[in-house]
């Protein structure tokens, strides 16, 4: 009986320290783009429900696009030309190499669909290609 609550209160406590360390991560990247000074629109802190928060930063036609996943401490880079109110942008450091079309519907939300992923043998894309996700600004 203790041997098995040892062991929950050990498999919970890991859990909480990687949901801290996610909290701390998220804290840091929105302080880096606090610091830095606007440049584009829709350079902000969006978030698509299920896929994660997306740091946007713009700079003369360029889009640079981190994700923090949801439910784990994982995150990926993007990066794209922007085009009016739409980008293609594909992964610059990630597990896979995705590719998503994404057009920014007003200056507070957007669309976007997964043009296609390429996983490592054993590896998994997190959208079915052709999945069309929304998102919103929160800050």
């Amino acid at each position: 009986m203790q041997k098995t609550t040892l062991k929950k209160n050990s498999t919970r406590g890991k859990l909480k320290k990687e949901k801290n360390m996610k909290k701390i991560l998220f804290g840091v990247l929105v302080l880096i783009c606090s610091a830095v000074e606007a440049e584009g629109v829709y350079d902000g802190i969006w978030q698509s429900e299920g896929i994660g928060y997306f740091s946007v930063h713009e700079k003369e036609g360029t889009i640079i696009a981190i994700r923090l996943e949801n439910n784990t401490a994982g995150w990926e880079a993007f990066s794209g030309k922007l085009s009016g109110n739409t980008t293609r942008i594909e992964t610059l450091i990630s597990d896979v190499h995705a590719v998503l079309n994404v057009t920014f519907t007003s200056e507070t939300t957007f669309s976007a669909i997964q043009e296609s992923c390429v996983a490592p043998l054993g590896g998994t894309c997190l959208l079915p290609d052709g999945f069309t996700f929304n998102g919103n600004k929160v800050w």
